[in-house]
């Protein structure tokens, strides 16, 4: 069959060289007559001409003949398709334009989705699920260049993972493009299981992390990610000195039963944040959770923990604390409002692909098994006057497995612990917002709720 190697190439060499030679060769004739007689002596200066009306046809316009588009595709491809068709397997690709390549070049049964048309995957998970059971000896596989996938029909197991660079032009409008971009792709191949198959793995247990991209494996009627980068706001922590963080007004006579400190760090491995006071902090339950992209949460619970003003945070690594939710029986309070303003720092997150949930949006949730659970959420509200939408997140059968009311316009993790027996089962979730929030602005709907990057679940101690 070959190799599809230099198509772009040629598709702009004739859109762009080639007319330019083909009317820079017709003038030649041209400029060796004048006026019906032969332009004698001068045929050297009639060829500088004509190469120079070919060099002005090609300047700043090399780049149309010289880059190839998607150059090394097929081999970049390649040890995927090999992956699959040594087991004889079936390919389910979340990339359209990926999955013409391994049905008609490689030969692969491959089903396509399209994230930007297909905002709900139910119909083709259960299509799989019914393809797996019905046809064991025939391995199932899923790639992405997106988040990690969940499901609550399948199980996936992570089995390859590469990176790829290449060179594409930028379109600009009205012209022909006038410059090219490297930039990079990463898909990762899972091999599929049925959810009650019996060699499927086993189910994700909290702590769990779920990252929010622009695939729909794990999303349910999510509208398309915000066009502009994600700025969080926090309050710097400098290395082996104490910030005092203070609390935030609680409900008269409710002790506090959780704490969650939010914070991110650039560090590989940073440091846990110690609370060196009030003394009787140091004897509670805590836990040091990794989160996603850098995100940390040190989670602290006690039976009562005693009133206090403040708390003394102390960490060996530079890192950035975003805020600190105290729960009590009747909701959550948040430190965040009270940082000094003159010591906030804003930090962009491009490593963030945040999603607009709409008035039916659903998210996987995995099983807890337990009846002590939390469920966060990393949000912002939309900019708008007055105080910030209510929020719930609730069971496909109506059960309400959390409450907020974040704050409009900046970026905020929300906590709350998870009503059971709701999230002990797992699977879909609802998140209702109200009101909602019409952008007026294409391609977004009138029904928008919050802007969601993370969801967590995460074990009470």
């Amino acid at each position: 069959a070959g190799k599809l190697f230099d198509f772009m190439t040629t598709r702009y060499l004739m859109i762009a060289f080639v007319p330019m030679l083909a009317l820079s060769l017709a003038m030649f004739p041209l400029l060796l007559c004048r006026a019906g007689r032969p332009f004698r002596g001068k045929p050297a200066l009639a060829a500088i001409l004509a190469l120079a009306m070919i060099a002005a046809g090609l300047n700043r316009r090399t780049h149309l003949a010289s880059v190839t588009e998607y150059k090394g595709l097929i081999d970049f491809l390649e040890p995927f398709a090999g992956q699959v068709l040594d087991e004889r397997g079936i390919l389910l690709c979340e990339y359209s334009r990926l999955s013409a390549p391994f049905e008609h070049f490689f030969g692969i049964p491959t089903l396509g989705l399209d994230p930007q048309r297909k905002d709900n995957y139910e119909p083709a998970e259960e299509a799989w699920e019914t393809m797996a059971l019905n046809h064991p000896e025939r391995p199932a596989f899923f790639i992405t260049p997106y988040q990690a996938p969940a499901s609550d029909r399948l199980k996936f197991q992570e089995i390859a993972r590469r990176s790829w660079h290449y060179q594409k032009l930028q379109p600009a409008r009205l012209g022909l493009p006038k410059k090219a971009e490297t930039r990079s792709i990463t898909l990762t191949l899972y091999r599929t299981f049925a959810g009650c198959a019996q060699n499927a793995p086993p189910a994700a247990t909290p702590p769990w992390t779920y990252k929010l991209g622009e695939g729909n494996m794990g999303l349910r009627h999510f509208a398309p990610r915000p066009s502009r980068t994600p700025m969080i706001t926090g309050l710097r922590l400098s290395p082996n000195k104490t910030t005092l963080l203070p609390a935030p007004a609680l409900p008269a006579g409710e002790p506090v039963r959780q704490i969650f400190i939010m914070c991110r760090s650039a560090e590989k491995d940073p440091s846990p944040i110690e609370v060196n006071s009030p003394p009787a902090f140091r004897d509670c339950r805590r836990s040091w959770r990794r989160l996603e992209d850098g995100f940390y949460a040190l989670q602290m619970a006690g039976s009562a923990l005693p009133l206090f003003s403040s708390l003394a945070l102390e960490s060996k690594s530079g890192m950035l604390l975003l805020d600190a939710i105290f729960l009590t029986d009747s909701g959550a309070a948040h430190a965040a409002p009270l940082f000094p303003a003159g010591a906030l720092v804003r930090e962009p997150m491009p490593e963030m692909t945040p999603r607009w949930t709409r008035a039916n949006s659903e998210v996987f949730l995995p099983s807890t098994g337990a009846r002590d659970a939390f469920v966060l959420l990393f949000a912002q509200a939309p900019s708008r006057a007055g105080n910030g939408p209510d929020v719930s997140l609730c069971s496909t059968d109506d059960e309400v497995i959390a409450k907020w009311r974040p704050p409009a316009g900046t970026w905020r993790w929300l906590a709350a612990p998870a009503l059971y027996p709701a999230l002990a089962r797992g699977g879909w979730a609802r998140i209702e917002t109200s009101p909602s929030y019409d952008p007026r602005q294409k391609p977004y709907p009138a029904d928008l709720g919050l802007m969601l990057s993370y969801t967590a679940v995460l074990p009470g101690l």
